[in-house]
């Protein structure tokens, strides 16, 4: 579930550009 959160960092990051 660790991964889940990084994955949504990710997106959040990349939509935040």
């Amino acid at each position: 579930m660790q991964q889940n959160s990084e994955l949504q960092a990710k997106h959040t990051i990349c939509l935040r550009k």
